[in-house]
């Protein structure tokens, strides 16, 4: 099984300037709750470097998604809708972390 982790931000594009993420995250999350069987997303702050050198701090969000090993189409897909919301929303780039791991549903 493989844990799908993506970091996006959620308050300003790639200037620097506020954007209204609103409708293009119930876009995001409509998506991804049509394509997968599930996903936890938690509130973070982000502080980068952008691409001119400037430093920056902005709302974040981080999704995490199970996948497992035989669903590399899934993982694709699921990239494919947060590459959409980065246009949607002027931004640089997402973050993405795949990794492989074991993973007990416990009661």
């Amino acid at each position: 099984m493989f844990k799908l982790v993506i970091t996006i931000g959620v308050s300003k594009d790639r200037n620097g300037f506020t954007i209204d993420a609103y409708r293009p995250l119930k876009t995001l999350r409509t998506t991804l709750t049509d394509i997968t069987p599930g996903f936890s997303v938690i509130d973070s702050i982000g502080f980068y470097k952008n691409t001119q050198g400037v430093g920056m701090t902005e709302a974040s969000q981080v999704y995490t998604f199970y996948v497992g090993n035989d669903e590399t189409e899934l993982i694709n897909r699921i990239k494919k809708a947060f590459t959409q919301y980065v246009r949607d929303t002027n931004q640089e780039s997402f973050v993405s972390e795949t990794t492989e791991v074991n993973v007990n549903f416990e009661s």
